[in-house]
């Protein structure tokens, strides 16, 4: 816009001159040697005429030039906005499933290429969803939801990302963290989601989720790691729901009391 401004100003300077040229060049020689003998006081008048002309048009020009800056604003002020919105879950205000992908990936390939710390990976799913929606209606589901999530980013903070992986499904990417760190982390969540209930309008809520845990493996990509995680969210769900699976590279595994002896059970 601003470009646009100038241009229109100086094309219109540029033809203003190059016609009072052109009238100069036609007009006949009395004429002209009449402008060139005029009296002081019309000299004083066409120059303040064109400074007068001058003033008006730099100030047109200044009035054009904020606008568009602030227009500028406005279009970056709402890229800015719609490129959060396409990153973030509507309904629980978590990273969505494309920022997930995006952070496995660079982060995957970052611990491979540093031989930094482990990556971990958490799932989360939510047990018997489709029967809160079912008995309580869709705004409690979405409520369970929200409640949800909040516990999630409030036990995972800064140091990992929590994101909704998609319908009643979460995921946590735990970088630098060992799967005894992982697991242990997986338990806290697993505790502050079943210790609810939780409140929606004057209804009292039990939710309980399963959790499945795996650390990256050398050499491992993203979709391994993301195998493995789901196998073992699978066996927490088969084997009876609200408990912590992990999958160490040979199978699932069940934190039996994790907080006191770190036992597991092998399960085929």
């Amino acid at each position: 816009m601003a470009a646009y401004v100038l241009i229109t100003v100086f094309a219109f300077a540029l033809g203003a001159a190059l016609t009072h040229a052109a009238h100069t060049r036609r007009a006949p020689p009395e004429q002209i040697l009449a402008v060139q003998g005029a009296v002081p006081s019309q000299n004083s008048e066409l120059t303040a005429l064109a400074a007068a002309s001058m003033f008006h048009v730099n100030r047109t020009l200044q009035t054009e030039l904020a606008r568009s800056r602030q227009e500028v604003g406005t279009e970056q002020r709402k890229t800015r906005v719609l490129a959060l919105e396409a990153r973030t879950d509507k309904l629980t205000g978590l990273p969505n499933r494309r920022v997930f992908d995006e952070q496995i990936e660079s982060r995957i390939e970052r611990w491979q290429a540093a031989g930094q710390s482990p990556l971990s990976l958490i799932l989360i799913d939510v047990d018997h969803f489709k029967q809160i929606n079912d008995r309580f209606g869709h705004p409690a589901g979405d409520a369970a939801l929200q409640w949800l999530a909040e516990i999630v980013r409030r036990q995972v903070g800064e140091a990992g990302l929590a994101a909704r992986f998609g319908g009643e499904e979460f995921a946590v990417l735990a970088p630098q963290t060992a799967e005894a760190e992982a697991a242990a982390l997986a338990e806290k969540l697993r505790q502050a989601i079943s210790h609810g209930p939780f409140r929606h309008e004057d209804i009292m809520l039990r939710v309980t989720a399963s959790l499945g845990v795996a650390t990256s493996l050398v050499g491992e990509g993203s979709k391994s790691l993301m195998r493995r995680a789901d196998e073992a969210l699978y066996a927490a769900k088969r084997n009876g729901r609200n408990r912590v699976y992990r999958h160490n590279g040979r199978g699932s595994l069940h934190l039996n009391n994790l907080a006191r002896s770190r036992e597991v059970d092998h399960v085929e």
